[in-house]
């Protein structure tokens, strides 16, 4: 595909593959298409060079070898991508949307609230960061355990002590010590990118959205404070303010099952677009950074 020719325009800000929307409103039983985002939509009277044509080549691998396929395009504009950030606070309030769990032996188990990152990057250099974590009129606190240091991911892991875990979600039970949430897969989100609905679960509301887009690489233009992160998702809600700032960390779904941890929201349309970066990519840092047998044990 024509990406590398793409970035030597200053205008050009990211790829994705979604659906196409005309008038602000997805097209009807449309094909998934290439999505280039600009900072704003070109005239006519481009270069050829520079215009995007009707269709794209795309290569893609399956199993061992690489097959070509030719793809419509859409184009969109890109806004002023801000980073939105149980209630979390550590200096700034922001969301933890998912529980994690990792067993270090058969009798001892260890819980943390997976969050994004950008919130807590400013708190690293102060020893230990204490965070204060609410649900409703519960409170408790934890640690930060974890803080994915590459660029391209938006996580960290706050650690929590059980019995304060059990009081602040009213388990007497034991069931976050046994219950698995499993992520939606990448390759499954992509596809569902054709219209499907999902639903963001922050600490405000509840906030129905439509898939618009998967985002391999995001590029970040000069107003937006999100850093370049791999694997994002965009979408679309149905109300204004549902991306707004304190709800990055919440759990995005498709189908009942968790896809996605909200990293941004776009201010230049009230909030009503959201980026989040794919959860089957976070649980891979989590495998890496946190313990190898860390998983989800629920979603808030």
């Amino acid at each position: 595909m024509d990406r590398q020719r793409r970035l030597g325009d200053p205008g050009f800000r990211f790829i994705g593959f979604g659906v196409r929307r005309r008038g602000g409103r997805i097209e009807a039983g449309a094909t998934i298409v290439v999505k280039y985002y600009f900072v704003r939509k070109k005239s006519r009277r481009l270069p050829a060079r520079w215009r995007v044509h009707r269709e794209t080549r795309v290569r893609l691998k399956r199993g061992r070898r690489f097959i070509s396929l030719q793809l419509p395009t859409d184009v969109e504009v890109a806004g002023r991508i801000r980073a939105s950030a149980l209630n979390l606070h550590a200096g700034q309030s922001f969301t933890g949307g998912v529980l994690v769990r990792w067993r270090v032996s058969a009798q001892q188990s260890f819980f943390g609230v997976l969050t994004v990152g950008h919130a807590l990057r400013t708190q690293t250099g102060r020893g230990i960061v204490q965070v204060q974590i609410q649900n409703r009129s519960r409170t408790a606190f934890g640690q930060l355990y974890t803080l994915a240091h590459s660029r391209t991911c938006d996580a960290a892991v706050i650690k929590i002590d059980y019995a304060d875990l059990c009081t602040l979600l009213a388990d007497s039970t034991g069931y976050l010590k046994r219950n698995t949430v499993s992520a939606v897969p990448l390759g499954a989100a992509i596809v569902a990118a054709k219209g499907t609905a999902g639903k963001s679960f922050n600490t405000q509301e509840t906030v129905a959205f439509n898939l618009i887009s998967y985002v391999p690489r995001f590029r970040p233009g000069p107003s937006d404070t999100l850093p370049p992160l791999n694997h994002l998702l965009h979408v679309e809600s149905t109300v204004d303010g549902g991306f707004q700032p304190g709800t990055s960390g919440s759990a995005w779904t498709l189908g009942g099952k968790p896809v996605a941890i909200q990293v941004g929201g776009d201010a230049s349309n009230q909030y009503r677009e959201g980026y989040g970066q794919v959860l089957e990519y976070i649980m891979d840092w989590t495998k890496t950074d946190v313990h190898r047998s860390c998983e989800m044990a629920h979603v808030f």
